[in-house]
């Protein structure tokens, strides 16, 4: 009887902590996803968004009357952990054989020789002035997208793509900011055509 008093706090101690890690687990992953809707008839709010975004991406600019034909690069900053960035992945490997003028690199940011990616991801977020939290963060010219990653995003993520490869004022945000931060060691991955 002894023994069991003598172990009961180490035991109950152990069962708080396990209790502690799970809700913080669970409740990371809500804050996570809680900006991430997709848009439907009763989500009004996502839908609005959704529309204004897609409304910007389809106005034909007079200044592109011309057709620009720019090479187009999609940065996926994302996360091995995350299933929403594996689903992005995924995509983007099949999306880069659809646009002869698309490029995608990757950079992953949660594992142990990340450290640089991890800068790259601080630093275009400063850019956008965006508190970067979530992931996939996805950037096409000066345009990013982040939170979750479903339909909907696919879609704005292909207007931006066409939008940009005859946009005029096509910006890549993200060669930018690597070409200022020279001293990064980035850990990149070329998502490469099928042959």
């Amino acid at each position: 009887m002894e023994k069991i008093k003598k172990n009961i706090v180490p035991i109950t101690l152990g069962i708080l902590l396990i209790l502690t890690v799970v809700a913080s687990a669970l409740y990371y992953n809500n804050q996570k996803n809680r900006d991430f809707k997709e848009p439907t008839e009763t989500n009004t709010e996502a839908q609005s968004e959704y529309d204004k975004q897609k409304e910007l991406l389809t106005t034909v600019d007079k200044d592109d009357a011309n057709n620009a034909k720019n090479i187009v690069t999609v940065y996926l900053l994302h996360a091995s952990y995350c299933p929403h960035c594996k689903k992005a992945h995924t995509w983007l490997q099949d999306l880069v054989n659809d646009y002869d003028y698309l490029s995608v690199k990757a950079y992953e940011i949660s594992d142990d020789d990340s450290k640089d990616n991890r800068k790259l991801y601080q630093a275009v977020g400063k850019y956008f002035n965006d508190d970067v939290r979530y992931i996939p963060y996805i950037i096409v010219g000066d345009i990013y997208h982040d939170t979750g990653f479903g339909t909907s995003k696919q879609e704005l993520i292909k207007l931006a793509i066409e939008k940009s490869h005859t946009s005029t004022k096509y910006h890549d945000v993200v060669s930018e900011v690597i070409a200022t931060n020279k001293d990064l060691d980035l850990n990149e991955e070329a998502i490469e055509r099928a042959e």
